[in-house]
């Protein structure tokens, strides 16, 4: 639904924006979203995802003007700690390259995965990096257990930037209420809402779809009961991959 084969430049790299390339080193996820926008590809052993290291750090040299690097996939964090290493490690070489984000399900799913070593690893090369991002997926607080509390409680410690993105999802987030209470208690552990997508159509997920007006509907009315501060941006992919728009536009 977002192009990405429209973008891929193989070796697992995909590159939509000018300053910034998604990095794609696994098609495993500790659980398949149903919603998922890669469900199918992933399933399909896609060429998109046959990642190479030492090709994304030749295609980094080759463009200078890429600042950030995206782990996305498939779940980064379900590869080892040595694999994870490995990939900041290659990164940290590359002086063009100052920004790193994770894109991760895993700490709400799997908090256990989330262990010190890990926190520690991330937050070790957060001091490298002008800004080490951890973008973690979650849609509604039902979802959370005690232990992604704790891990939550743990990370805010470090210097790992905390973001969350959430989808807008037909009868499990749709209520105004479901919403505000999901922002203010990520807020509330030290991660700033950043994206809530609306749903993309998904070959046998569009029963979680809602019209774009009635998405519309409902961010306009948690403005009015939110404070400013813990809303995220509501966004919307551009038809043939054009990349996020927001979606009040």
């Amino acid at each position: 639904p977002i192009a990405d084969q429209k973008y891929s430049k193989g070796h697992g790299i995909i590159h939509r924006y000018h300053n910034r390339v998604l990095f794609t080193p696994t098609e495993i996820c500790p659980v398949l979203c149903r919603y998922c926008f890669r469900k199918n590809e992933l399933q399909q052993g896609a060429d998109l995802f046959k990642f190479n290291v030492d090709q994304l750090k030749q295609y980094l040299q080759l463009n200078p003007q890429v600042e950030e690097v995206i782990f996305t996939g498939g779940d980064p964090l379900v590869l080892s700690d040595r694999k994870i290493e490995a990939l900041l490690l290659a990164l940290s070489t590359i002086p063009t390259v100052s920004m790193v984000r994770f894109h991760s399900r895993t700490p709400v799913i799997l908090p256990n995965r989330m262990t010190q070593a890990l926190i520690d690893l991330l937050d070790r090369y957060a001091q490298h990096f002008t800004l080490l991002t951890l973008v973690i997926h979650t849609n509604h607080v039902s979802e959370w257990l005690p232990e992604f509390i704790a891990v939550l409680n743990r990370m805010r410690k470090t210097g790992i930037n905390l973001l969350s993105q959430s989808v807008l999802l037909r009868d499990v987030n749709d209520e105004v209420e479901a919403l505000k209470t999901l922002f203010t208690q990520l807020t509330r552990y030290g991660v700033r809402p950043y994206y809530l997508h609306h749903p993309d159509p998904t070959r046998g997920a569009m029963h979680f779809h809602i019209p774009l007006e009635e998405g519309r509907r409902i961010f306009k009315a948690l403005k009015h009961v939110s404070s400013g501060v813990i809303l995220p941006h509501y966004v919307i992919e551009q038809p043939e991959g054009g990349g996020k728009v927001l979606a009040l536009c």
